[in-house]
């Protein structure tokens, strides 16, 4: 879909947009004032049979064994990293892109990027943090929009920034 005027074109570069979740990522290729959403990679959790236990109730004692079921937590964080950078590879190879824009939450943005290769580590421009995986393409890019234009001089004080970015978003609620 093609890009609104007033927001970022991308015109001297193609750059991959990269909204995840904890288990789900979204890819957005943006170019030439175009952006199209590539595909949605999602790690479900592991389904397993035998949720059964062994319980039994004998003279006012209650006996029981087996585990409660829950999904194992870093297995399908390990999981759902590797087919990130798995899918990174491949649209890496077919749209040749140079830049990247994370947004992931913060409690997986660690990982993400320890997880990166140097390849990709020095394609990233930005990384935003925050859960945006369901967030329009076009809110995306007025968030690249805003820090960018925050990023512009770094001899901004932290209030300075904090006051900038509460008018930016005065503004675009209107």
């Amino acid at each position: 879909m093609k890009i609104e005027k007033k927001l970022p074109q991308f015109e001297n570069e193609i750059a991959l947009i990269v909204a995840t979740g904890e288990q789900t990522a979204k890819f957005y290729l943006a170019g030439r004032g175009a952006i199209n959403e590539l595909e949605v990679f999602f790690e479900p959790n592991p389904e397993y049979t035998d949720r059964e236990g062994f319980f039994e109730k004998r003279m006012r004692k209650d006996y029981g064994s087996g585990s409660v079921y829950e999904p194992k937590k870093e297995y399908v964080q390990n999981k759902f990293l590797r087919g990130l950078l798995t899918e990174l590879k491949n649209a890496r190879e077919k749209w040749k892109f140079e830049a990247i824009y994370f947004f992931f939450p913060d409690f997986v943005s660690k990982e993400i990027l320890s997880a990166l290769p140097d390849e990709f580590l020095k394609m990233v421009r930005l990384k935003i943090t925050g859960n945006f995986f369901r967030e329009h393409p076009f809110k995306l890019l007025r968030m690249i929009q805003r820090e960018m234009k925050i990023g512009e001089n770094e001899a901004l004080k932290k209030e300075a920034r904090r006051l900038l970015k509460a008018t930016d978003d005065k503004e675009l609620r209107k």
